[in-house]
């Protein structure tokens, strides 16, 4: 082989090898841009988690108000005296001539009615009769007025042992039942009422007929 030859075959093979070096160092750069390209993506995927991470704090301790009350329930008044207490109060007064057997508070409306009953204290007349019966009315309704109980109404009912026939057989029966408004008592001077006419004040009343 000449030396023209061999100077042709040796640049070929030199050229060859520059060849394959060019490729090798352009993959090598290949992959430099993707590893780089690669940790890019992840150092923002790992911002962005960090970015959107959200720190959850316990709410603080809320203390809860007690439930208000419903106005619509109304709790009806308690009576300052139990009925007992009035009975006693009634039967303790010095003008009162009859003796009370009965008192009862009806609150089923507010504020309600007073119930009273009473035995009617005996006399030789009957007119004595009726102006006993009409004085303790005075006093029942001046103590069950003046101890402060709320009420719309006081309602008496008197009763009275009557003789019935010729061989004194007896009868207890009612002989009143008078009902008053509280405005009414309460224009009362308990100092000035004249008791012969107390029942000509009463909203309703009801007379057995030995007192008409």
């Amino acid at each position: 082989m000449d030396q023209r030859s061999r100077f042709s075959k040796n640049t070929r093979i030199q050229n060859q090898s520059n060849h394959a070096q060019a490729q090798l160092n352009s993959c090598k750069t290949d992959m430099r841009v993707y590893a780089s390209s690669a940790i890019l993506v992840m150092i923002l995927m790992l911002s962005a988690c960090a970015s959107g991470t959200e720190t959850v704090t316990a709410p603080p301790d809320v203390q809860q108000s007690p439930p208000a009350e419903d106005s619509s329930t109304i709790d009806l008044p308690s009576p300052m005296l139990s009925e007992d207490e009035l009975l006693a109060a009634i039967n303790a007064e010095e003008d009162l001539l009859g003796v009370l057997t009965e008192v009862v508070f009806d609150y089923d409306d507010e504020p309600g009615v007073v119930f009273v009953r009473w035995n009617i204290a005996s006399g030789v007349t009957n007119e004595k009769i009726i102006a006993g019966a009409k004085q303790d009315t005075v006093v029942i309704l001046r103590t069950t007025y003046l101890s402060g109980l709320e009420f719309d109404e006081i309602w008496l009912s008197g009763w009275y042992t009557v003789t019935i026939d010729i061989n004194a057989n007896t009868s207890h029966d009612e002989m009143c039942f008078l009902k008053y408004e509280r405005e009414t008592i309460a224009q009362l001077h308990w100092d000035r009422v004249r008791s012969q006419f107390i029942w000509d004040i009463t909203r309703w009343k009801g007379l057995h007929d030995l007192f008409k």
